[in-house]
């Protein structure tokens, strides 16, 4: 039988924690308390400049270096038309980003349109419309299950991915993991329209917290 365990570490100046399965360490995670973490993060950006040559663009989100869009981490609102980038953005224009990517060396951060708000049984991405089960869930019946549950409690215009500790959960669970992202997205809107770019609308909790909703399970000891 696996078995699981969390060991945490936890001093004035960072965090390391290690996940073991079975007495041997599948996961370590790491965090300097004097650093803060930007993926995850979601801001509202100003677009510096677009690229053509490589269908990218540098967007302002505050930092001392614009972070990076390619074309490949766009949302379109059009299905199954290609469009490139300068038909997309242009300079000047304020968009709704997510860090993707940590800022490395002279590179800045990479972005993303692609939002996602990952909770404890799911994870939604607003703007899509598909529905996925994780993987590792192997029971095509739970899988199916979990499916034909979610597609019917999703708005419209809300994707979602079915997390593997939602397995054998309730409906109720589900349902409330899903309507309290939707109020987050909601809030992370409602602070979009008042404040102008560059600025910060979002922060992913500490390393701590996402332990807790990421990967504790039944069968961590």
């Amino acid at each position: 039988m696996l078995k699981k365990d969390i060991i945490i570490d936890m001093s004035e100046v960072e965090v390391r924690a290690a996940l073991l399965e079975n007495g041997r360490v599948v996961e370590f995670f790491f965090e300097r308390v004097t650093e803060s973490r930007l993926a995850g993060n979601i801001f509202k950006g100003m677009v510096e400049n677009v690229l053509p040559g490589i269908q990218s663009a540098f967007v302002n989100t505050g930092f001392d270096k614009n972070a990076f869009l390619f074309i490949g981490d766009i949302l379109f609102d059009e299905k199954g038309k290609t469009k490139t980038i300068e038909q997309i953005l242009k300079p000047g224009q304020e968009i709704i980003v997510q860090v993707a990517k940590e800022p490395m060396g002279t590179k800045g951060a990479r972005v993303t349109t692609k939002i996602t708000l990952p909770g404890r049984y799911v994870v939604l991405m607003p703007g899509m419309n598909s529905v996925g089960v994780s993987h590792r869930i192997s029971s095509p019946e739970e899988r199916d299950k979990l499916k034909k549950l979610v597609e019917k409690i999703k708005p419209d215009n809300m994707g979602v991915i079915v997390r593997t500790v939602a397995e054998s959960k309730s409906h109720e669970e589900i349902k409330e993991d899903i309507e309290s992202l939707i109020r987050l997205w909601n809030r992370i809107q409602k602070k979009s329209e008042l404040l102008s770019a560059p600025s910060v609308l979002y922060e992913e909790a500490s390393l701590i917290y996402t332990l807790v909703r990421d990967v504790v399970d039944d069968e961590v000891a």
